[in-house]
């Protein structure tokens, strides 16, 4: 194989890693947009309209979601790395004589980043804690609304949701009614 076909074929790999590496990012972006709007929502029903139902229903449906982004999150980085070793071996042919020993990628001579602060064990951690709090906040918001503090106005809708249509309709209409006193109203 020609050096002009090495450095053209390393050029097409570095390009598509660097192009899963931006589905990546893109997707992570997406599910903190999505666990915005998921939180937000559960709360905003279970307190503003007083639905801890859908409030709950809303977070666990929330956290399926995200735990279905979390799967698509794993595969963009598998398809990142997957012509990695490739990559190391064109580098290697690619790099001029005078350079001595294997190309390195990362410096994995600290402990710590070799074993605990690799970038997608921090990002998936993140993610499962995300789908968690999803997932603890929707159960409890479904079993145990009360946890959350008292519904404002709650007792006022239960009482409004309690009286049949035929009594909303009769007082309505005995409101709307012109008073038989007159506009003076003595």
């Amino acid at each position: 194989m020609r050096s002009h076909d090495i450095s053209g074929l390393y050029q097409a790999l570095v390009q598509h890693k660097i192009h899963q590496d931006q589905f990546l990012w893109s997707r992570i972006q997406t599910l903190h947009a999505l666990q915005v709007a998921v939180i937000g929502g559960g709360f905003a029903a279970h307190f503003s309209w007083g639905n801890s139902l859908l409030g709950g229903s809303f977070l666990v449906f929330g956290g399926v979601v995200s735990l279905i982004m979390f799967f698509l999150v794993i595969g963009d980085y598998a398809d990142m790395k997957v012509n990695e070793e490739t990559m190391k071996d064109l580098a290697s042919i690619l790099l001029p004589f005078s350079v001595t020993g294997p190309v390195k990628w990362v410096d994995d001579t600290v402990w710590y980043r070799k074993y605990l602060a690799r970038g997608h064990y921090m990002i998936y951690a993140y993610i499962v804690m995300l789908i968690l709090v999803d997932f603890v906040l929707g159960v409890l918001m479904l079993c145990r609304p009360c946890i959350f503090g008292e519904i404002p106005g709650a007792s006022a809708r239960q009482h409004l949701l309690s009286i049949p249509i035929s009594q909303l309709h009769s007082a309505r209409e005995s409101i709307s009614k012109p008073s038989p006193l007159g506009a003076s109203g003595s």
